[in-house]
């Protein structure tokens, strides 16, 4: 199945959200960055109002050839970084679509967008180390891991977080 990336619309929160089941995917998906389980509708919508009007930031939805979302995430660019840094957050793909590959997809293109649109020349995320599949699909994107880790409280305990992070001038797929 083909995606392309499209800017992330209010009408998109409900359909989003919907997507989280339990309160364990909540936290593998957004760590403690949502704060309520079940997702209230508007919630992302909230969140995505409250960021800072100074702050490159670029939610966008994935959807498939019928314009239906199949996945989400936003481009954050860090500052005060030595080298521009596209920060990738709130990745999912509908559970339905999960390991069809929907996923690499969005991320490259997200990595191009990054590249061409923001001028970042490395993209980064965090991922638990135990989401074994979102590990997999990021490594397949591109993806290394940094040595750095951190900790995040959860209602299940204190989880590791893993950095990665993928060159983006360096890598062939986004070259013209």
């Amino acid at each position: 199945m083909k995606i392309r990336l499209r800017q992330y619309q209010q009408t998109d929160a409900d359909i989003i959200c919907s997507w989280v089941k339990t309160e364990e995917e909540l936290y593998l998906w957004s760590a403690d960055r949502i704060g309520a389980f079940p997702v209230p509708e508007n919630r992302l919508n909230e969140i995505y109002a409250n960021v800072p009007e100074d702050t490159e930031f670029v939610p966008v939805t994935a959807v498939d050839e019928e314009d239906a979302p199949a996945g989400h995430l936003f481009i954050r660019i860090l500052p005060g970084k030595p080298v521009k840094t596209a920060r990738f957050g709130f990745v999912i793909v509908d559970p339905e679509r999960r390991n069809t590959g929907i996923g690499e997809q969005m991320l490259l293109q997200a990595a191009m967008y990054a590249q061409n649109v923001l001028q970042a020349k490395t993209a980064s995320l965090g991922v638990f180390t135990d989401n074994l599949p979102a590990r997999k699909c990021y490594e397949k994107a591109g993806f290394t891991y940094l040595p750095e880790k951190e900790f995040c409280d959860t209602p299940f305990g204190s989880w590791e977080c893993l950095e990665m992070e993928m060159p983006l001038c360096e890598c062939r797929r986004f070259k013209g």
